[in-house]
């Protein structure tokens, strides 16, 4: 293992080293470079503070850095003017105090030198204040440097009042307690009409006469507000103001309480597609489950609706990769059909790429699914309770005092095993999970430890093991015993540095998967390690590189059933766990340019090597990937993008069942691998509505170890007597044979087009309509048959909309057509009947002044109609799943 193992590391390290240090500050002194002026703030007496970032002795690069693009000053993170002294003297002319800070790479003010006075109390509030200043540290080429910075404070008396009265305060949204930034506030008194704007953080003072005024408030997506004002003469009028935000008069964007700029950008990925805001979370039938939202999108399918595993373009369940904050989950929904392992709202976006992924994603042959966190920009500490039939929720995000460190909690219990109870008395069910996140330092220099977990298990009435007898039956105790458990930790440590286009990102993950049978008879488990490194690195106006490497560490050991054991595929698991017992290690290396030689222009194309070692068993890969884009018409509407891409991709075996510990199989019998190729067009209609479609082909070189249902033709037929009359006939060899069915090598191939017509969240509603048709085959003995879960059609139509006096309701149709089923004829030669279905949503939103309540009632399966689910022999099962929820916001 040592010949792969040490090269591979010494090759990472070797890199890293290679590479512009962005992690140190390369031992430079403290950098002076040219002016930049900074804004003052509004404040009653402070009329303006400035800052002046002086040449010193730093050589001819240092000297110039001002206005080099190299050098970025630092920039002020919190209200750098300073008020005029309480109790100070009146200052008719305006007077400066000016001082020279040192800020060092992290951002803190370490050293202040006063340069010109103007006297007590002026210099000491100066001298006081800058040392709780906060910055954004400079950077030269991208790395943080200390600097000198010149700051000056004026102080002059304003004039006095020309009214004899005030009017000052705040004003925030109800409920939230957010503040509402830039809202206009129009005073009409007897002398006129004033107005002004609120600051960032709401505030406004206005001096007004000492008489009855009507105030009228003004701001975007809140409804109008009206209230009449008596202010005193000689006194200030404190008042603090609560808005209702009206959604249908909001322009949401991508998040129902920001509003958002967005520049478009030219997309690097070539059919990527990303899920925000209400369009992961308030999709009926997903339970507001981000990455149920997915199945929606064009290329995606399910097992069936009551076991949930994804199906992207026909290919195996194990072959997808099913990430958060790109770390692969060791399942993702809990149990009969539960929410995902991870809790929602920590969730800012889901990307979705069916194919055609980029290299930074390895050891997968279909498509990924990623879900994706924000860096945490807490305003406010906000807890939220989430209540419904099966499951408690709660979720919280917290500032921790003036430390610049911000908390975000979060934690389920499910409580299925009520319900279950009503229909399978015996039978109980539970799961939980947790979340926990800091996040410190600005966007250019952040740390982040995450840390995340469930777990999911299953008990059963069984004779109490010692034999007690029930008093009141006369029979054996009959007492819960766990007969399943699956559960997995992880703790992720994360370091970024630099900028949009210039970074490095530096983390380490451990570890611990486990998965029981029958308490702690048997089962597997496994400790991981996983450390990894992404860099980018602007090499010309045109070119970027982007490069990673990582390494998989991961020790499975496993405890095989008692002999005699039956139930649950006991031959079956042992089987599964023994192969993948032993050490797994995986290590990679990728790196790719992007190159734009034009504005209508985009070629991305790398490489990526692997090499997996397991027990005594190598494996080597490389897989060489091409995308393009181009734009083919600019004007809007009608901006239209032509884009293509083709790669190779290799993996590890992988069980189709998710069991944490489980993650690989054996690689005795090599990697799969998978060529994709697609290429499509994209349209804008307009600013948020898009037309998307595409054709793809993939083949799959060997695919084994995917989930199978589908009798044989041979199972179904009535076996021949081989032995005379009256004696027993020979033990079967048919269950070895299943068991070995899913090892053994094929072909695959998968081809279709995709088509998705797209309304992005704006004026209060979202929708989109989805259609794929395709076909997903495997040679068998030298023919070409349907895959077990091929469905030719697919077609889900989407929509939601925020209605007036806080109501929102969505909707979903969802036609798919039946997936193959073994007759008379052969195996996989019938198709049986497709499956339609329509899921409600509504939800209700009460606010008050410092808390909010949510009312929803989802109803998937509105229609009540039969749905297959899609295992084996045709079993068309009407049912209706509504669940009617509650959330607390406060």
């Amino acid at each position: 293992m040592r010949r792969f193992f040490f090269p591979l590391l010494c090759c990472a390290f070797s890199w890293g080293l290679a590479l512009p240090s962005l992690g140190e500050d390369g031992g430079m002194d403290a950098t002076e470079v040219a002016p930049a002026m900074g804004d003052a703030g509004i404040h009653d007496e402070a009329t303006d503070s400035d800052m002046l970032i002086d040449a010193g002795p730093q050589g001819n690069a240092a000297s110039d850095a001002g206005t080099s693009l190299d050098f970025q000053p630092p920039v002020a993170l919190v209200d750098t003017a300073i008020p005029f002294p309480e109790g100070a003297p009146r200052v008719e002319t305006p007077t400066a105090v000016v001082v020279q800070l040192q800020v060092d790479a992290q951002g803190d003010v370490i050293e202040v030198a006063l340069i010109k006075s103007m006297g007590e109390p002026f210099d000491a509030a100066v001298l006081k204040a800058v040392r709780d200043f906060k910055f954004q540290p400079g950077l030269y080429q991208g790395t943080p440097v200390p600097v000198k910075i010149e700051f000056s404070q004026t102080f002059e008396s304003p004039p006095k009042p020309k009214f004899p009265a005030r009017v000052e305060g705040v004003i925030l949204e109800r409920g939230t307690q957010l503040p509402v930034a830039f809202a206009e506030i129009v005073f009409t008194t007897p002398q006129g009409q004033r107005s002004l704007l609120t600051d960032a953080k709401g505030r406004f003072a206005l001096d007004t006469p000492a008489a009855s005024m009507e105030v009228k408030i003004y701001a975007d997506g809140f409804g109008h507000f009206k209230i009449y004002l008596v202010p005193q003469k000689g006194e200030a009028l404190q008042v603090r103001l609560l808005l209702d935000r009206d959604e249908d008069l909001a322009n949401t964007g991508d998040n129902a309480y920001v509003t958002r700029v967005k520049k478009k950008r030219i997309r690097t990925e070539t059919v990527r597609e990303t899920l925000t805001g209400d369009e992961m979370r308030h999709i009926p039938g997903t339970f507001g489950d981000p990455y149920r939202a997915v199945t929606n999108l064009p290329g995606m399918t399910e097992t069936s609706a009551f076991l949930p595993l994804p199906l992207i373009r026909g290919s195996s369940p194990g072959s997808t990769g099913i990430l958060f904050d790109s770390m692969r989950l060791p399942y993702l929904f809990h149990l009969l059909p539960g929410p995902t392992v991870v809790h929602p709202r920590i969730i800012d976006s889901i990307d979705f790429y069916p194919g055609a992924f980029p290299l930074r994603f390895g050891g997968y042959t279909a498509g990924i699914v990623d879900g994706q966190s924000q860096l945490l920009n807490v305003q406010k500490n906000t807890t939220e309770i989430d209540i419904n039939a099966v499951q408690t929720g709660v979720f919280g995000e917290y500032v921790l005092g003036d430390s610049g460190v911000t908390l975000q909690l979060g934690g389920r219990y499910g409580y299925p095993a009520f319900l279950l109870s009503l229909i399978a008395p015996g039978f109980s069910l539970g799961y939980w999970d947790y979340q926990g996140r800091l996040d410190y330092g600005p966007k250019n220099n952040h740390w982040t430890l995450n840390v995340f977990g469930a777990a999911d298990s299953i008990e059963l009435e069984r004779d109490n093991p010692d034999g007690e007898i029930d008093e009141n039956t006369g029979l054996v105790r009959q007492e819960l015993q766990e007969l399943f458990r699956m559960d997995f930790h992880r703790l992720d440590l994360r370091h970024r540095r630099g900028s949009a286009d210039h970074y490095g990102d530096y983390r380490v993950a451990l570890g611990y998967d486990r998965t029981r049978f029958d308490g702690e008879d048997y089962g597997v488990e496994s400790p991981i390690v996983h450390p990894r490194a992404t860099w980018r690195l602007p090499m010309a106006e045109s070119l970027a590189l982007n490069m990673g490497t990582e390494v998989l560490y991961r020790e499975s050991s496993y405890n095989e059933a008692p002999e005699g054991e039956e139930g649950l595929g006991v031959t079956l698991f042992n089987s599964v766990f023994e192969q993948a017992a032993g050490t797994l290690v995986q290590g990679g290396l990728y790196a790719e340019a992007e190159w734009m030689p034009r504005d209508d222009f985009l070629l991305v194309g790398g490489s990526r090597s692997d090499v997996y070692h397991h027990r005594d068993k190598q494996a080597f890969t490389f897989d060489p990937r091409l995308t393009a884009r181009y734009r083919l018409y600019e004007p809007m509407p009608y901006t239209t993008w032509m884009f293509g891409g083709v790669g190779l991709y290799h993996q590890p075996p992988r069980l189709f069942l998710p069991f944490p510990g489980v993650d690989h199989s054996g690689i005795e019998d090599g990697l799969l691998r998978s060529i994709q190729s697609t290429v499509g067009a994209e349209i804008d209609l307009s600013d948020d509505v898009e037309f998307k479609f595409q054709t793809y082909y993939h083949h799959m070189d060997p695919v084994f170890f995917e989930l199978t249902v589908n009798p044989t033709f041979e199972s179904l037929q009535n076996p021949i007597p081989d032995s005379p009359p009256g004696e027993l006939p020979a033990a079967s060899a048919k269950e070895g044979e299943e068991i070995d069915l899913g090892t053994v090598p094929r072909d695959g191939r998968a081809y279709g087009i995709e088509f998705l017509l797209r309304k992005r969240i704006s004026e209060g509603y979202f929708g989109w309509v989805a259609y794929t048709l395709g076909r997903s085959e495997r040679l068998i003995d030298d023919r070409w048959l349907r895959y077990d879960f091929d469905r030719t059609h697919v077609m889900k139509i989407v929509g939601g909309k925020r209605l007036p006096r806080n109501w929102s309701v969505s909707g979903r149709i969802s036609y798919m057509s039946g997936t193959p089923t073994t007759t008379v004829h052969g195996y996989n030669t019938g198709t049986k009947t497709g499956a339609f279905r329509i899921d409600l949503r509504f939800d209700k939103r009460v606010v008050w002044d410092q808390w909010l309540f949510e009312y929803y009632v989802d109803l998937a399966n509105a229609g009540v109609t039969p749905e297959d689910f899609g295992f084996g022999t045709p079993n068309n099962i009407p049912y209706v799943l509504p669940t009617v929820g509650m959330k607390a916001i406060f």
